[in-house]
């Protein structure tokens, strides 16, 4: 059997094997890393370690030379400031803590990050892990790098009146108290896309010590990202990378004093059942939306933004469009469903490692149930157009599982806001239905999007979308297909993690 490699912990800056480790397949069930498991213990030490020595270390490191430290992090991402394809090796953390070794057959580690080749292995693995297409696994890495290249610019919109002194000098403007509400913060990491893991790394650039838990589903992301930012010279205490059971995560979102937490409706749940759960952020399924007017349903210009909105992220990103109301007669919401639907259609079905592939593979057990999940909300009224299309939902290539991107429509008397496929799923998949022009009917379907797209020729509809406070970003006239950190995503992170309050420097008495 051929050794696989091992991904090690990352304790205040240097790698850790524990023996207790799990094994990690790729979306074909192959046998793709060890991954070491934090004993709970270290993640109450690693809270400590953070609020003391990590706070210590970021309250040291100017706020200037810290985003210089993420700049250089962006190089180092992509292999980029090492220029050649093999070396020389980037600086960083190197060592073996004496007595936590690991099984003989597991000994191989990963390489560090720093050099092209480090960097090609790794969006592989990556790949094979996630079943994430290889083009958007590459674009999301291109995408994280970008955002900590230019994280001055960001911050510029979640601190006050841009003045990024305040981060070390939180009294600078007067009458004015803009402070931490903790000292450390744990994170629940995601797994559905890399350029998610942006957000805790806006968090640094705030000058918050982390505590991450790496996702099951992607263990690689997190991992590599902590090394990229060691060799480009944070402060090991500022972060630590903590793999381990779902139950652990909850005891870290259990201990923590602040904390962020990515996942679908069960982690809300858990999460909700938490004491003092105003201190955890969370952040879930996007059930990101379109609204389309019935004289647009045939402009080839909306239906290229809505084939982009569905495909973006391989369909897994929050961002992603999952459910468009065509506003008139049901006619033409039938007509834009089947528009797209045939646009879907004629994409290729590839394995997730051929840079062609646009459509995510999943595991056999994930894919049967999605494919079930569909068939019975059927039962509730509606029609699968992609089958219709192509006679089948799933693919199966090179012993990858594949779901074809997925068109449902939803008559417009099946209660589509009730509708069981009225939903968002993780792949490329999007239900369509038709919509008086009522604005409360309108909104009943979209209320709670993260995003809408609207392209609506009614000025009422457009206005009654703009003022509602249950969604967080609207645009007109386009889909924008990206994170974009200047605005708001569930709020101003910062908003989250500051406490803004007021104060007045009196004279001492007498």
């Amino acid at each position: 059997m051929e050794s696989l490699p091992v991904v090690p912990l990352w304790r205040a800056g240097r790698p850790y094997y524990t023996r207790l480790q799990r094994l990690v397949r790729d979306a074909r069930g192959e046998p793709l890393a060890w991954v070491c498991q934090a004993p709970p213990a270290f993640y109450a030490d690693a809270l400590e370690g953070a609020a003391w020595e990590g706070w210590a270390a970021l309250r040291e490191l100017p706020w200037d030379r810290l985003l210089a430290v993420l700049r250089a992090a962006s190089l180092h991402l992509t292999g980029s400031a090492y220029g050649g394809a093999e070396g020389p090796a980037p600086p960083g953390p190197a060592g073996r803590p004496a007595g936590a070794g690991t099984p003989s057959l597991q000994e191989p580690a990963l390489p560090l990050p720093g050099t092209r080749a480090a960097y090609e292995a790794h969006l592989q693995r990556v790949v094979l892990a996630t079943g994430m297409p290889y083009t958007w696994v590459r674009a999301s890495y291109q995408h994280l790098a970008s955002a900590l290249r230019h994280l001055d610019e960001i911050l510029q919109h979640q601190v006050p009146g841009g003045r990024l002194e305040l981060l070390d000098h939180p009294g600078l403007l007067p009458g004015l108290r803009w402070v931490r509400r903790a000292r450390h913060l744990a994170v629940l990491l995601p797994g559905n896309d890399p350029h998610v893991h942006v957000w805790w790394c806006l968090a640094l650039a705030l000058k918050f010590p982390l505590v991450l838990r790496p996702s099951e589903g992607d263990p690689l992301t997190p991992w590599y990202l902590a090394a990229t930012l060691y060799s480009a010279g944070l402060p090991g205490p500022a972060l630590w990378v903590l793999p381990g059971p779902r139950e652990e995560g909850l005891e870290l979102l259990r201990r923590a004093r602040l904390a962020l937490a990515f996942g679908g409706p069960r982690l809300a749940e858990e999460v909700g059942r938490l004491p003092d759960a105003g201190r955890i952020r969370l952040f879930g399924p996007g059930q990101s939306s379109a609204a389309v007017s019935a004289s647009r349903a045939d402009d080839p210009r909306v239906l290229d933004h809505l084939v982009r909105g569905v495909l973006r992220a391989g369909g897994r990103a929050c961002f992603c469009l999952s459910r468009i109301a065509v506003v008139g007669p049901a006619e033409a919401g039938l007509r834009l469903a089947r528009a797209l639907a045939e646009r879907l259609a004629a994409l290729p079905i590839l394995p997730p490692t051929d840079p062609r592939a646009r459509v995510p593979a999943l595991p056999k057990e994930e894919a049967d149930a999605l494919e079930g999940y569909i068939r019975q909300g059927m039962q509730a009224g509606g029609r699968d157009l992609t089958r219709d299309l192509a006679g089948r939902l799933r693919e199966e290539v090179d012993g990858w599982h594949v779901l074809r991107p997925t068109v449902v429509w939803i008559p417009p008397g099946a209660e589509g806001d009730r509708h069981p496929l009225w939903c968002e799923l993780p792949y490329p998949y999007c239900a369509v239905t038709a919509v008086p022009p009522d604005p409360d009917l309108l909104l009943r379907l979209l209320q709670r999007s993260l995003l809408v797209a609207a392209f609506l020729d009614e000025p009422r509809l457009r206005d009654a979308l703009w003022e509602d406070p249950t969604l967080d970003r609207v645009y007109l006239e386009r889909y924008p297909g990206e994170i974009e950190l200047i605005r708001p995503h569930h709020g101003f992170l910062a908003g989250f993690l500051f406490h803004t309050g007021t104060g007045e420097a009196g004279f001492p008495a007498g």
